[in-house]
């Protein structure tokens, strides 16, 4: 859930801010529209909270008017909102051993996958992969829709767990 701050002002000596209106689904907002509402004394500044919970793009688009019935052009928000809540997903993961040609016979390993963060995700940041058995930090992967991260295996490690994770443009990781 975002939380946005609308606030209309009236000029001083108006007759103050009646309401304000406003759309998020990229239409023009008219006076059915949803709206933040005064109580009726005279305010120069009316100021209200909206919630904004779908994922994806909101173009939030609004007007006030004030006690008089003078009405404001429409205005649009000046950056785009987008709401990502959902974590990035791991999919398709691939062990893989080839021979170094550098290295004479010396195996590399190789994990690559893929991520998904949606239709209407921010995008994928970054991949992270940590090899418990030979590191306990976290290394960043090569790559973000499909990734890889290859290393040379330590000769008296057979066994590695493998954990992998993805972070969006928002910070959700998984």
């Amino acid at each position: 859930t975002v939380r946005v701050k609308l606030i209309g002002r009236d000029e001083l000596g108006g007759s103050g801010v009646a309401a304000i209106y406003y759309t998020t689904d990229g239409l023009p907002p008219n006076t059915a529209s949803r709206t933040v509402s005064g109580d009726g004394d005279i305010k120069l500044e009316l100021k209200g909270d909206i919630e904004l919970k779908d994922d994806g793009i909101v173009p939030l688009r609004f007007f006030s008017v004030d006690n008089a019935d003078n009405t404001e052009s429409v205005k649009q928000a000046s950056s785009l909102i987008r709401i990502d809540s959902k974590k990035p997903e791991v999919k398709d993961i691939v062990w893989d051993q080839k021979i170094d040609p550098f290295f004479g016979s010396t195996p590399i390993i190789i994990i690559s996958g893929v991520t998904d963060d949606g239709l209407k995700g921010s995008g994928v940041k970054l991949v992270e992969i940590q090899l418990t058995d030979l590191s306990t930090k976290w290394v960043v992967a090569s790559g973000t829709l499909t990734w890889q991260y290859s290393f040379i295996p330590d000769v008296l490690l057979n066994e590695y767990t493998v954990q992998v994770r993805a972070t969006d443009n928002a910070g959700n990781t998984s």
